[in-house]
């Protein structure tokens, strides 16, 4: 007879890594996240409600200076894809751009590739400039590169 013994969650005391307060995930929420394979919480709630807020700031202002970009073109020079960030040359300027930036698969982004991006002042590094919304350009016979 080969009976396999499955344990019940218990709850668990889990350090912020933002803050370092201990918060409790509960036996309840460890199921609800197994059942949907999600990793374990690694900030407590204020920490997670503090970054959402960060991102939903960040959202906006993104959005405000968008109104007042223009489309242009340049080809990727490097992409960490690892780090989640990369460069790109546009009319003789050197872009930065996030991973948050893509509009297409990040295996796609590869060095040499031709995008397409608006250049927007950067919202975490004041006086600098960054490239967002970056999508596949397309060529005349609608393939990329």
């Amino acid at each position: 007879m080969n009976t396999q013994v499955v344990s019940a969650p218990a709850d668990q005391w889990i350090a912020c890594r933002n803050c370092g307060e201990q918060f409790l995930w509960s036996a309840g929420e460890q199921a609800y996240y197994a059942a949907r394979k999600i990793t374990a919480p690694r900030c407590c709630r204020n920490c997670r409600a503090v970054r959402k807020a960060e991102n939903e700031t960040r959202d906006r202002r993104v959005e405000e200076a968008l109104v007042n970009a223009t489309k242009q073109t340049g080809v990727v020079e490097v992409y960490f894809a690892d780090k989640g960030y990369g460069f790109l040359r546009g009319d003789g300027e050197r872009l930065f751009f996030h991973c948050s930036a893509l509009r297409c698969k990040p295996r796609e982004i590869k060095p040499g590739v031709k995008v397409e991006f608006y250049i927007i002042p950067s919202v975490r590094r004041p006086g600098a400039t960054c490239a967002e919304r970056v999508t596949l350009a397309e060529t005349e016979n609608g393939a990329n590169r």
